[in-house]
């Protein structure tokens, strides 16, 4: 009794000194009104509803002299004292000249504490702390009780302000202690509700949280949110009946388990059932109920995020226009070459500029990138770094993927509510979202993601929840190609395992093949090692740098000039006919969206280079990265040398050699024209009857379907190629094979093309 005297005192309190304080605080003499005052009369004024929210600077109560001592006190309780905090600024209303029944919640600001969900004890209940996470799941908004009028059944007496503890809570008649009631709707105060999921990552590991909002906060929030909450741990109480005797032997005989298990629909309608009761105060005629505890967060306010520039931005920025190279190089510098690999992943961590038709439709910004390549070429690594890099980053596999995995779904919790759920791509929404092993995603299973790299939304149909998330998130992926290496003799669409449908909304696809070279074996091996040491390679920028000059650069929003305009108009259309004029097997037809992604490189380009405008050097840079993707495989050329003092090879224009080859002394030989050959030579020999052929025919043939026009050459060279032609089928690709028994003969192997 004591102690609940010393309770109630302190409520008392504390209630006076809240009040005190907002009648004081900012005030400099009597005639003026104070600043929380001022505040409360204007947001009134400003709102048409019951209830209003009034925001609390901790950092103010923790100077006042009339509540600093107990500011402390209120923050570590803060559920406990609410309550009376409310009443205090709700009491001040009729000197406002406001209703006094109007209901004032309060919002405070700036917490003393930050809480991950790993550390959580019980001591953190109720305490006033700061969360961080991101939002997987929501549910709809709906009205909730928190302060109640209730009406006695027995003797009529009226009960109200019965505050609401997280559930419906009905008094004790003081009159005739009956615990029957009517709620009285009209004389009750309600408010908004929301309840939404909340992924903790500070801890490294995904621990989950059911988070509620109230107020104005409903609706702010979508699945993919990165957010930080203000607001305390509260302990919700869950009731659950236990069964008697004859129940359990009765559901034996069903063929239900023992250990207390129900259908899915026998638990939702005990849940309705349990949901339907007007009061929590236990029945002793029934079979008495076990307790637990679920711990939820209750939202005091929502923190918004402020971008903090740093003030040496215009020196790195300035650093940047002179040594763009560097700051290449600088990303992702354990990873030896793939100059062209990291100059994409840049753009895309840029974008391109968002633009809005006057139908209102958005065009995509983000640019989609692709990584095919034979095992242990640093595509995974690339992701990953690439996932850490983006603040909204995500890493996932599609090993394991679904549809709902990968972008939304809407699930059912276990009282029967329906809410939308966030995949990885919605999380990733604003950052970067990267699929590794993308060939083990199902084909049904890419359809799904069509709509999300296109239009970058997801649409949901389900259980009568009809919604349209937006995803502005741009996708890498990497996947390795059929059979686990690069075919060259086949085109890309024959090498991976993915619909064309999805192929086409990439913006760039990398072929990276794990080729043999000594020079560059050496460096990679070098590399590795010094990193296997502890060796830390020299960069030019930081990655805290590069991560400054990206969010900068992405709020960018160059024009395309005239000028530019012309160039990709130009650009686009010597594809296109360029398209039509390549025989052979295509890696794909140059459409539509090859001239938006050049569109998108351009202004990513312009963008990395502060630039206002995009001009016609930005687009010949777009041209030559995206010519050095998949149009670089079907036009990829053979060189061979014209005088036999000229070592032949082919041709990379991305060798990082750096090496020129003497344009006077070779002839280049288109890769699909080579491979023409094999399949005249084999047909012709076929038509014949024959199984093999000699030197001479195959000479015969070559000199014949091989263009040599544009060159000057004798006949003595044209043959000299032409026999160079043969020896690297046979040394190099192993498509032809001399006779065992007749060594001037040759036969085809199975690696050659097919007819």
């Amino acid at each position: 009794m004591q102690e609940s005297w010393y309770f109630d005192q302190s409520i008392a309190t504390i209630e006076q000194a809240f009040k005190q304080f907002l009648q004081e605080y900012g005030r400099q003499n009597e005639q003026e009104a104070s600043f929380y005052m001022s505040k409360l009369a204007q947001i009134i004024q400003e709102s048409n509803s019951k209830s209003v929210t009034l925001s609390i600077n901790t950092s103010h109560l923790l100077e006042t002299p009339c509540i600093q001592n107990l500011a402390v006190q209120i923050l570590d309780k803060l559920t406990l004292y609410m309550p009376a905090l409310q009443n205090a600024a709700r009491s001040l209303l009729p000197e406002l000249n406001f209703d006094a029944n109007m209901f004032v919640n309060i919002e405070f600001e700036n917490p003393l504490t930050i809480t991950d969900l790993a550390s959580t004890r019980a001591e953190n209940i109720g305490r006033f702390t700061k969360l961080d996470g991101t939002v997987i799941r929501t549910y709809m908004t709906l009205p909730e009780l928190i302060r109640g009028a209730f009406k006695c059944q027995m003797c009529g007496n009226i009960i109200g302000d019965v505050v609401q503890h997280y559930g419906y809570t009905e008094p004790v008649c003081m009159t005739c202690k009956s615990t029957s009631f009517d709620l009285l709707q009209d004389k009750s105060v309600y408010c908004n509700f929301q309840k939404i999921r909340l992924q903790d990552d500070s801890s490294g590991q995904a621990h989950i949280i059911d988070v509620v909002l109230r107020n104005e906060q409903c609706g702010c929030l979508k699945p993919g949110d990165p957010v930080s909450l203000n607001g305390c741990l509260i302990p919700i109480p869950q009731f659950k009946q236990r069964k008697r005797t004859n129940q359990i032997a009765r559901e034996v005989q069903a063929g239900f388990a023992i250990n207390g298990q129900q259908p899915t629909q026998i638990n939702q309608r005990m849940n309705r059932q349990r949901d339907d009761q007007p009061s929590m105060v236990q029945d002793k005629s029934k079979v008495p109920q076990t307790l637990s505890f679920g711990m939820n967060f209750l939202v005091n306010s929502i923190e918004k995020k402020a971008e903090q520039i740093p003030g040496e931005v215009e020196i790195v920025i300035e650093k940047l226009k002179q040594h763009q190279d560097q700051f290449i190089q600088s990303f992702a510098p354990f990873i030896f070459g793939l100059t062209e690999l990291k100059t994409a992943v840049l753009l895309q961590l840029i974008g391109g500029v968002e633009k809005t038709t006057q139908e209102n439709l958005s065009i995509r910004s983000d640019l989609n990138v692709l990584l095919v390549g034979d095992p242990a070429v640093a595509k995974s690594s690339l992701l990953k770094y690439a996932s850490k890099f983006s603040d909204r980053g995500i890493f996932t596999s599609g090993k394991s993927a679904s549809v709902a995995g990968l972008t939304a779904a809407i699930v059912q919790d276990e009282n029967g509510d329906y809410g939308v759920e966030a995949g990885a791509i919605l999380r990733a929404n604003g950052g970067i979202c990267c699929i590794d092993e993308f060939e083990k995603i199902s084909q049904a299973d890419q359809s799904a993601l069509h709509e999300v790299m296109e239009q970058q939304s997801v649409s949901l149909s389900k259980a009568g929840v009809q919604a349209t998330l937006k995803a502005k998130t741009p996708v890498l992926a990497a996947m390795n190609p059929i059979n686990g290496r690069y075919d060259a003799m086949r085109s890309l669409r024959q090498n991976i395992n993915i619909t064309p449908a999805i192929l086409s909304r990439f913006d760039l696809v990398f072929v990276i093949k794990d080729e043999i070279d000594e020079r560059i074996d050496q460096s990679i091996a070098r590399r590795i090692l010094d990193t296997a040491d502890g060796i830390t390679q020299k960069v030019s920028f930081t990655e805290n740098e590069i991560k400054m000059v990206l969010k900068i650069a992405k709020q960018n929003k160059p024009i395309i000039s005239i000028e530019a305009q012309n160039s990709l108009r130009t650009i686009w259309t010597s594809l296109r006919q360029s398209d039509l004029q390549l025989s052979g097997m295509k890696n794909y037809r140059i459409t539509v969206r090859q001239l938006e992604s050049l569109i998108r490189l351009s202004e990513a380009y312009a963008k990395l280079e502060f630039s206002e405008t995009v001009t016609p050097q930005h687009v010949i840079k777009a041209q030559k990265l995206l010519e050095q993707t998949q149009i670089k495989i079907h036009s990829e050329k053979e060189v061979y040398a014209v005088n036999e003092n000229v070592e032949p090879r082919i041709e990379a224009s991305d060798d990082l050699s750096g090496q020129q080859v003497d344009e006077e002394r070779i002839v280049e030989i288109p890769s699909e024209d080579i491979k023409k050959l094999a399949i005249i030579v084999k047909y012709t020999m076929m038509s014949q009857g024959e199984i093999s052929f000699t030197k001479e025919t195959f000479v015969e043939l070559a000199a014949i379907n091989l263009s040599f026009q544009q060159y000057q050459l004798s006949d003595q060279e044209v043959r000299r190629i032409c026999e160079s032609v043969l020896t690297r089928m046979v040394e190099e690709k192993s498509w032809v094979n001399p006779m065992d028994n007749d060594p001037a003969k040759y036969v085809f192997t199975h690696l050659s093309p097919d007819v």
